[in-house]
């Protein structure tokens, strides 16, 4: 089980959260965080309570791998492929 790296895992290319809440991580392509934020965690803890620590759930790894983003009421899930086994992510708050 991976565990939460308290660095920051920020992305160059997402632009979209400069006037909102955000938090950056590091997955794999099986949803393990790797490199995560403090406020990346406090995003998903808030929007996505069900999730497993440590572990993004499967609906959302699911769309991230297929659209390139995860989108709810409450947060957004931007995923940017970082290499050929992990993305980067910025969630924002909606």
């Amino acid at each position: 089980m991976p565990l939460y790296h308290h660095e920051s895992a920020t992305c160059s290319a997402c632009k979209s959260h400069l006037n909102s809440q955000s938090g950056h991580a590091i997955c794999d392509l099986q949803g393990a965080l790797w490199e995560v934020d403090p406020d990346f965690i406090k995003i998903i803890q808030q929007n996505l309570p069900d999730g497993e620590r440590g572990k993004l759930p499967s609906f959302v790894i699911a769309q991230l791998k297929d659209k390139g983003s995860y989108i709810s009421d409450t947060v957004r899930i931007k995923a940017f492929r970082n290499n050929a086994r992990t993305f980067k992510l910025c969630a924002t708050i909606q």
